[in-house]
């Protein structure tokens, strides 16, 4: 494993909503509303999951700590468009 690389099961995760954001890309309002709440809903949800994780053993001071913060405190804003 190379050090600070991210876990294998982040970056598929995070493969997974790029590829649902352009499958659904297109099609009526509706339908990608349904269609983000079935598939991408729970993918977002399992990276919020690994980020808490891993953001639990980092020093508050870090860089990619603050990041995380940033990240957690939107996280309502950024879940919006499920």
């Amino acid at each position: 494993m190379i050090p600070g690389a991210p876990p294998i099961e982040r970056l598929n995760t995070e493969h997974e909503l790029i590829v649902d954001v352009f499958e659904i890309r297109g099609l009526p309002p509706a339908e990608r509303l349904a269609a983000r709440r079935r598939r991408t809903r729970p993918l977002v949800r399992a990276l919020r999951r690994q980020l808490m994780r891993q953001g639990n053993g980092l020093s508050r001071h870090a860089d990619i700590a603050h990041a995380f913060a940033y990240g957690t405190k939107r996280w309502r804003a950024f879940n919006r468009f499920l």
